[in-house]
């Protein structure tokens, strides 16, 4: 992985230095460097996280190149765990889902020793809470989830995404369109349930959440673009 020193240096410090495996229990947290004899080696891997060729595990067809080699499309890990989420044959175990959890989960558990104010705290929280919502498609209280996590936050989003709101013509004031000229959110709630969109305005392409497997990368890079908005306002979003 040929990551800049910038990101190279941002995935040590939020990884802490340990090893960002978990599954189902199985937590390694082995140290990445280690002194031998008086002398400090590095035993940590940085893989990727969407793979960059079509015979790596977890490729993505449309990711885009520019983001294979950043911090966002990487996880450290040590050289055991390295090996085993990037073979190819383990790629049904260590999906695309369960890789990116297990970075978010451990870099959560890094960050929770830092102190901050206790409004910081409630305010990424709640930008937390909803980006969780957007990144699992399969929840299954999903679309009431993110219409409270929406309507709650509608102010904090105008601001962190330059976001303008159109109300839908259901009878709930919290349903609609949330939109900028660089991405779309539609949330209606129809008799069969919810409608729920993600529309990349630049590209024209859409991630639907009743058909979850399609169009995965516009999902993603919309979750690259909330981490980026939020950074910007010192909202840290694992």
């Amino acid at each position: 992985m040929n990551l800049s020193v910038e990101q190279r240096k941002i995935l040590w410090s939020k990884a802490g230095n340990h090893c960002s495996y978990s599954f189902k229990g199985d937590i390694c947290n082995k140290r990445l460097v280690e002194n031998v004899n008086g002398i400090d080696s590095v035993v940590g891997f940085e893989a990727h996280i969407i793979g960059p060729t079509l015979n790596s595990p977890r490729y993505l067809e449309g990711y885009p190149k520019k983001k294979l080699d950043t911090y966002q499309n990487a996880i450290l890990v040590c050289g055991s765990h390295h090996e085993l989420i990037d073979k190819k044959k383990n790629e049904h175990i260590y999906t695309l889902d369960v890789v990116r959890r297990m970075k978010k989960e451990h870099e959560w558990a890094m960050d929770k020793k830092e102190k901050v104010l206790p409004e910081t705290v409630s305010r990424r929280d709640n930008f937390q809470r909803l980006y969780n919502r957007f990144e699992d498609p399969h929840s299954p209280n999903l679309g009431i989830e993110l219409q409270g996590y929406l309507k709650e936050l509608r102010q904090d989003i105008f601001k962190v995404f330059s976001m303008r709101y159109d109300p839908s013509d259901s009878f709930l004031s919290d349903c609609g369109f949330y939109w900028n000229d660089l991405w779309s959110i539609t949330i209606i709630q129809v008799q069969s349930g919810y409608i729920l969109l993600i529309d990349d305005n630049v590209s024209k392409e859409r991630y639907d959440y009743h058909h979850p497997e399609e169009n995965k990368y516009v999902l993603y890079n919309w979750l690259d673009y909330y981490k980026e908005r939020c950074e910007k306002f010192d909202i840290t979003i694992f």
